[in-house]
């Protein structure tokens, strides 16, 4: 929406939207951009006054729970199951 070459009214008001507003032309230009966010709670960044997770600088890295490493293998493990499980289904389909 933010590439569009015209837009002159937009209303996304209490549709249950979140996460960041994207930038754009478009959206930078419309009339009262914080009245077309209205009730919608989980929207963060410009123009809105909440702020997204990373946009303050003095934000704090996440902290390890010390199960980086068991991570990584888990999702080596369930990544290794999927292309097998997709290997057996074309095997199959042969």
């Amino acid at each position: 929406m933010s590439t569009l070459p015209s837009l002159s009214y937009l209303n996304l008001s209490f549709n249950n939207l979140s996460g960041r507003i994207p930038k754009g032309n478009q959206l930078q230009t419309l009339e009262n951009p914080t009245s077309i966010y209205a009730g919608d709670v989980q929207l963060c960044g410009d123009p809105l006054p909440k702020k997204c997770p990373g946009d303050d600088d003095s934000a704090q890295p996440p902290t390890s729970n010390g199960h980086g490493d068991e991570d990584q293998e888990e999702d080596k493990k369930e990544k290794m199951l999927f292309y097998f499980i997709i290997l057996a289904g074309y095997a199959t389909g042969l």
